[in-house]
């Protein structure tokens, strides 16, 4: 999944200090995230390649988190871009041969939205800045702000060797995928899981199992897979409003997963495989 990076470690904690010309940054647009694509392989920038404009960014860089001992920054307001790179949709990114740099381009998404959602006091209207010693955005009225993280489950329903799969209604993309949803205010991951099963397949939930958890940082989210036997009838009832198809399919039916990088692929697999038995 995009958090399996071993051997290589991913240190999140905030540390104040200023770029070196040879560091890496990350940058985005509506287009996607800044870098020099050769096949698998991916390349993100270093300031020295800006040239004229590198003391610039380099002043208003702000430090991220690090790769082993690679440290990487944030430039939020980029004027030129440099020779041999572009803007790189993060999805098509997922295959890079250095595993690190996709979850790297993830979080640091997350952490530039955040920072861009926390400019003013959502308290005061005053401007906000950045904390010298935490990852924290400070208002002089006191107000404090840490990068938000919202809770998704995800829920693979089954039912002896069969599993529900679903397809999204009215979104890019089209594979099948696992019952999901935002766990609301006042509300249990388990509640989450039952309410979100009988509202889009009309299911009810009896044992649940935890599986995995992954952070995804294009949305700010961690999500939390679980396995979730049904109890009473199997007879699914689609809501038509989130879903286009919602079927069960059994272990011999279901094509293998290709994608390394989601927890919903390896849920399927581990399904698929019989490494989960209930």
């Amino acid at each position: 999944m995009i958090q399996d990076i071993a051997p290589h470690v991913f240190h999140n904690e905030y540390r104040n200090l200023k770029p070196q010309a040879s560091d890496l940054f990350l940058t985005f647009t509506k287009a996607g995230v800044l870098a020099r694509e050769e096949g698998t392989s991916v390349t993100l920038p270093t300031f020295d390649l800006l040239g004229e404009d590198a003391q610039r960014a380099m002043e208003d860089a702000i430090y991220l988190f690090a790769a082993d001992e690679t440290p990487l920054y944030l430039v939020r307001n980029l004027e030129n871009v440099p020779a041999g790179f572009d803007f790189f949709d993060i999805h098509k990114l997922y295959d890079a041969d250095v595993k690190w740099i996709p979850l790297a381009i993830a979080t640091g998404h997350h952490l530039n939205v955040w920072y861009g959602d926390n400019q003013f006091c959502g308290r005061c209207g005053a401007p906000m800045e950045h904390h010298p010693a935490i990852r924290a955005m400070r208002c002089s009225c006191g107000n404090l702000q840490f990068p938000k993280i919202a809770p998704v489950i995800l829920a693979a329903i089954v039912n002896g060797d069969k599993i529900v799969a679903t397809r999204y209604k009215g979104r890019p993309y089209k594979g099948y995928a696992l019952n999901a949803g935002f766990v609301e205010i006042g509300e249990s991951l388990e509640g989450a899981i039952r309410r979100e099963v009988e509202e889009e397949v009309g299911l009810k939930v009896g044992r649940i199992h935890y599986f995995g958890s992954q952070p995804w940082g294009q949305t700010g989210i961690v999500m939390a897979g679980y396995f979730v036997e049904i109890e009473g009838s199997d007879e699914i009832t689609m809501d038509e409003n989130e879903l286009s198809e919602a079927l069960w399919i059994s272990r011999d039916d279901m094509p293998p997963q290709t994608n390394p990088m989601s927890l919903t692929a390896r849920m399927f697999e581990a399904f698929r495989l019989r490494e989960v038995e209930f």
